[in-house]
């Protein structure tokens, strides 16, 4: 194995999500690749391409630098594999989408052996990926760092099934990576409990948005009637619009038009919210944009006078990567979240107006809607975009590259 190019080094990001596929695991990815080469490294990616059951938008690859090598190895799932993946719970490590891992880890140790890498990511959910970086590791003893998105087991809200064959897969990574680094301070902790023996390697590096994604030329706001409320990104794993349908209904009898635009997909397996979506009494109040590229969604948040965070009721660790985005737009938000949230703690610290309802809470969320539309109805004379903390992708991969190379230099990566 070549020694560390410390000067210009290079990294194998393995992620089961990348462009062109548009989910939201992509952009964090998508992120680091734009900004380290800025950083001095190269950067090659190993990624299935455009992923089964995920939006696709080939605008990103264009992000990409031109130097930064992508290798595509297809993700092929027959009917029964691809049911599993459909109903697979996001964290778990053997799930229908592990069919990747084995051509996967032949065609990374064929990356490994030509270009000699001299670190490895790897990036779940899906964690089955980490499984690649593991094996690659064992084989050529390449360093390797494991970026967790969402929780695995430690900390984990989701009702993870086969827990004990999980929790032996998350403590054999956390045991052989170099590096483990979390997206947000309460995902941070409770890895740090669960493994203290492990806290060297420990970090964390929150997601974020690019600032040119979102110039002050696009922050058009058209004259209209009423509020516009926007969500943007798909409404599943419990993220049910309901209590904020119920909410506007409130505010339409006494007299406040908010109109609330959906853009990107709805799961209606969910009845309660389905069902609130399709009352009669609502058409003109809810406006079903539907999936849209990212540079149009960026739009879609500039051109809203208020921003909706729908997030999954009971969860405190981890921010939903939208959020991010939201901030970069500067517009107000209305977020449906624990108060006790990671995703409440981003918010406090970003200086936007926001309020912040629990998901589950009605009067809270009528009390939040309410006070966001006073405000916006009744804005104070000379008000200014707010300043935004620094959640950039650019910061995100400069954490990154401090943490990358002190491993490499044989320090503890601790930030």
């Amino acid at each position: 194995m070549a020694s560390a190019r410390l000067s210009q080094p290079r990294i194998l990001i393995v992620t089961h999500y990348f462009p062109p596929c548009a989910a939201s695991g992509a952009f964090r990815l998508l992120g680091f690749a734009r900004h380290l080469p800025a950083l001095g490294w190269n950067v090659r990616v190993l990624c299935p391409g455009a992923t089964p059951l995920e939006p696709v938008d080939h605008e990103l690859t264009k992000e990409l630098p031109g130097d930064v090598m992508v290798d595509e190895v297809p993700y092929t799932l027959g009917r029964t594999a691809a049911l599993r993946a459909r109903l697979s719970v996001t964290g778990t490590f053997f799930e229908g989408r592990s069919v990747w891992v084995k051509p996967a880890v032949q065609a990374g140790a064929d990356i490994v052996s030509a270009w000699q890498p001299d670190v490895i990511l790897t990036s779940g959910p899906p964690h089955s990926v980490h499984a690649v970086g593991h094996a690659l590791k064992r084989q050529f003893g390449t360093p390797w760092a494991a970026d967790l998105r969402d929780p695995w087991i430690a900390g984990s809200w989701w009702k993870v099934g086969r827990r004990r064959l999980q929790a032996r897969a998350e403590q054999v990574a956390m045991d052989a990576a170099d590096l483990i680094i979390a997206n947000a301070p309460n995902a941070l902790a409770a890895m740090m409990a669960a493994y203290p023996h492990q806290a060297k390697k420990l970090i964390v590096i929150p997601n974020g948005f690019d600032p040119e994604a979102f110039p002050e030329k696009n922050r058009q706001h058209p004259q209209r009637t009423g509020i516009r409320l926007v969500h943007t990104g798909e409404l599943y794993a419990g993220r049910n619009p309901a209590l904020l349908l119920q909410a506007i209904t409130s505010l339409l009898t006494s007299g406040r038009k908010v109109v609330l635009r959906l853009v990107g997909g709805v799961d209606t397996s969910d009845r309660n919210g389905a069902e609130w979506l399709g009352r009669p009494e609502l058409n003109a109040h809810v406006e079903f944009v539907g999936q849209v590229s990212y540079r149009e969604a960026c739009q879609q948040m500039v051109e809203a006078d208020l921003l909706c965070l729908l997030d999954t009721p009971g969860r405190r660790i981890g921010v939903p990567a939208k959020l991010y985005e939201y901030l970069g737009a500067r517009r107000p938000i209305l977020a449906l979240t624990e108060p006790d949230s990671d995703a409440a703690q981003v918010l406090r610290e970003s200086g936007i107006l926001h309020r912040i309802a629990a998901p589950q809470d009605p009067g809270a969320v009528l009390k939040a809607l309410k006070e966001l539309v006073d405000t916006l109805s009744s804005p104070p004379s000379g008000a200014k975009a707010p300043p935004v903390k620094d959640f950039s992708r650019r910061a995100g991969a400069e954490r990154l590259d401090m943490a990358l190379r002190a491993i490499l230099a044989h320090r503890p990566a601790t930030l």
